[in-house]
């Protein structure tokens, strides 16, 4: 009889130890910047137009390659670009102004204005020949039917309450639709201010954003068109407490719907599923859309309405 000897390993120490073993492992590839094929700068656009608009503005700048020598650092619109706006029948030279923080193109919206329906294309030139072209069309308004104002105990504060808007709006039909929603809050309070080496008590008028729960606020009516739709909720960024506002009368808050057209959502959607992707190494990787011929980035339009609610 052949003798029996009890193993010491078991199969899951041998599949652990079998991947420790290629854990400890490392295969570096060195790649030859030679053999990776060369890809050459594009022009960026990012423009939004909108009827509501007082100034009309573009950023025009050009892409970074990966491989080669590094750019210099430039933010905003670059000087050598000649942009220009039409809507079929008529054009305008939007004008390189560096007197901004952000150095862009931009021309006054009385000079063009922006109507509902029309399409428009811009066209942006560098001097060495590049051009990208974009066109989008102006949707119509949609307005806000209703506003409401909730609250919340504030998980903070046991005398505290964390308030919240919404708005709702009908969706019109047999036409696709896409929305984003924003918010502000106009409110008297004070601040300290020096005077004469003293502190001294001033009472202003601050505007603060309402804040949609910390996402990209964009929607659309898809399994919705022509019903009603209610937005996001949106935190007010007052501070309460024992169930006084700490903020002087008049609270007035303000909603806003925009109705966008369909390369101003996609752009946006993009880039809130590449946000979310971010840092995640098991994310697949997020494709920015575009609708910029010979470029990238997104020209889009929207049209604004406007529902204010006095906070009681």
């Amino acid at each position: 009889m052949m003798p029996y000897f009890k193993a010491s390993w078991s199969w899951s120490s041998l599949l652990l130890a079998a991947v420790l073993s290629a854990c400890t492992s490392t295969f570096v590839q060195v790649i030859d910047p030679a053999s990776v094929p060369r890809q050459d700068t594009e022009l960026v656009i990012h423009c939004y137009i909108s009827p509501q608009d007082t100034v009309l503005t573009a950023i025009v700048g050009q892409s970074r390659t990966v491989l080669g020598e590094p750019a210099k650092k430039r933010t905003g619109s670059t000087p050598d670009a000649t942009v220009t706006l039409s809507n079929g029948s008529r054009s305008i030279e939007l004008r390189y102004d560096d007197s901004q923080k952000v150095p862009l193109h931009r021309v006054s919206a009385r000079t063009f204005p922006i109507l509902a329906g029309k399409t428009y294309t811009l066209k942006a030139r560098l001097s060495t020949g590049e051009t990208a072209t974009a066109t989008c069309t102006v949707p119509a308004p949609v307005p806000i039917a209703a506003g409401r104002i909730d609250s919340l105990p504030d998980l903070t504060d046991a005398d505290g309450r964390d308030y919240y808007v919404n708005f709702s709006w009908r969706d019109p039909a047999r036409i696709a639709n896409f929305y984003r929603v924003a918010g502000d809050s106009e409110y008297g309070t004070t601040r300290t201010e020096t005077v004469k080496g003293q502190p001294v008590t001033v009472a202003i008028r601050a505007v603060d954003q309402v804040s949609f729960e910390d996402r990209l606020p964009c929607l659309t009516d898809q399994n919705q068109n022509g019903r009603s739709m209610v937005s996001l909720s949106g935190r007010l960024p007052f501070v309460y407490s024992a169930g006084k506002i700490q903020a002087r009368s008049p609270v007035l808050v303000n909603a806003y719907l925009l109705n966008v057209d369909v390369h101003y959502y996609q752009y946006h959607k993009s880039l809130e599923r590449a946000m979310r992707a971010e840092g995640n190494p098991f994310a697949e990787p997020a494709l920015i859309t575009s609708n910029v011929r010979g470029g990238l980035g997104c020209f889009g339009a929207y049209n604004r309405s406007k529902l204010t609610v006095r906070f009681r």
